[in-house]
């Protein structure tokens, strides 16, 4: 079955949210991204903060995916991926929990 994207836009956020991409939470006054869309014969909405869909949307390039194959981060992160994520996307490192300090087997004073 084909995916069909209705609407994407960008918004400034009037409550809060979840991000898709993180689970981490879009709060008031946030930009993000709102995708409305039929997945796989089902309606539904796709949030997400403008720094993690610019991340997935590289990664989904580096990767050479073909157009129906997406990138979910929380999903589809590898550890082969935390530095460039972390070097490039340090809010979506943090977001996703591999920031710089975090969880480091070498903790320095």
């Amino acid at each position: 079955m084909t995916d069909t994207v209705i609407a994407n836009s960008t918004h400034v956020a009037r409550k809060a949210h979840q991000c898709d991409h993180c689970s981490q939470p879009i709060n008031p006054g946030e930009q993000y991204e709102r995708t409305r869309a039929i997945w796989d014969g089902s309606p539904g909405t796709f949030r997400c903060h403008l720094e993690c869909r610019d991340c997935a949307r590289k990664m989904w390039k580096m990767r050479d995916y073909m157009w129906d194959e997406g990138i979910l981060l929380s999903a589809d992160i590898e550890p082969e991926d935390h530095e460039w994520i972390r070097e490039e996307y340090p809010i979506v490192a943090q977001r996703l929990g591999f920031a710089e300090g975090e969880g480091s087997e070498d903790p320095s004073p």
